[in-house]
């Protein structure tokens, strides 16, 4: 019993202190305006938003995330698009973000600090932050996608909507983590 709440404590621990690290990074955006991540502590909630524009399942994300973006801005709910390494140039970016209607800056991470901070592994994924920078949700932005190649018809787990939606209402939020599903990060 004892070790099993050890662990658990630890588990807690790191989740906490990758927040508390995220929040002490500065970011360039791909119109040149320099980020300091600290600033996210005004909003009510942030959502980091890991993109790749040649990820097909980040090109499928979009509307979904345009839909939540906008149905939660007004309750004080940020949204950033972060491009992990430096395999895309600006124009690239710029494009993906106009061609699928990103209302969002986006973040260039080009040495993986934030990435490495928060432990971001694919494209898309999705990490939500409350006020006092504590992580609250990381991984999927729902259940469409059970693996590669694999949709569901009906999507059933609305992961980061629940988990906004908990934050809001000063909840906790019921599911932590979820194992996201898309495109590596390398």
């Amino acid at each position: 019993m004892r070790v099993t709440i050890v662990i658990i404590a630890i588990c807690c621990f790191a989740f906490l202190s990758k927040a508390q690290t995220a929040f002490s990074i500065k970011l360039k955006a791909t119109d040149g305006k320099v980020y300091d991540l600290s600033e996210l502590k005004k909003n009510k909630g942030s959502v980091l938003v890991f993109l790749s524009p040649e990820c097909p399942i980040c090109q499928k994300y979009t509307l979904t995330i345009n839909q939540i973006q906008q149905a939660f801005s007004s309750q004080g709910v940020a949204f950033y698009g972060i491009v992990p390494g430096k395999n895309f140039k600006n124009k690239t970016i710029n494009k993906f973000a106009i061609d699928y209607g990103l209302n969002m800056p986006i973040l260039l991470d080009p040495d993986y600090v934030l990435t490495k901070s928060v432990g971001a592994t694919v494209t898309p994924e999705v990490i939500l932050f409350n006020a006092d920078g504590v992580m609250q949700y990381a991984g999927k932005v729902d259940n469409w996608y059970e693996s590669i190649g694999n949709r569901r018809a009906v999507i059933t787990e609305l992961y980061l909507k629940d988990a906004i939606n908990s934050l809001l209402s000063g909840q906790l939020v019921k599911v932590k983590r979820t194992i996201p599903v898309g495109c590596f990060i390398f």
